[in-house]
């Protein structure tokens, strides 16, 4: 279903797992599920997150993955990157009298980066 077509109100998420990524000078990794919602909440430091262009992250800032992007992380040398990871499915599913067909949401409705 497309993103402008989910009704909030009948959303549900099941969520895969929640990890609190702690990382250190100079850190490196991809985006290793790309199957799923993510989002990548930062608490300290900086870096960078590559897409198809760089993306400066700091402390503070929300990063909303959409199933199917590739993504590669780089934590500063002197500022490592510690964060929450929560990767998720999510669906709409309508209750009206009787439970309707399940429409898996491809992409929600945020932006891929907020402060």
């Amino acid at each position: 279903m497309e993103a402008a077509g989910y009704n909030l109100n009948d959303l549900n998420v099941h969520i895969h797992f929640v990890l609190d990524k702690v990382t250190y000078p100079g850190w490196e990794d991809i985006r290793n599920m790309v199957n799923v919602h993510s989002l990548y909440w930062v608490h300290e430091g900086a870096g960078i997150f590559r897409t198809n262009v760089e993306h400066q992250v700091q402390a503070g800032m929300l990063i909303y993955l959409k199933p199917g992007l590739q993504l590669s992380m780089r934590s500063e040398m002197d500022a490592p990157l510690r964060m929450t990871m929560l990767l998720f499915d999510c669906a709409e599913l309508g209750y009206d009298a009787v439970w309707k067909d399940v429409q898996p949401i491809g992409t929600l409705r945020l932006p891929f980066l907020s402060q």
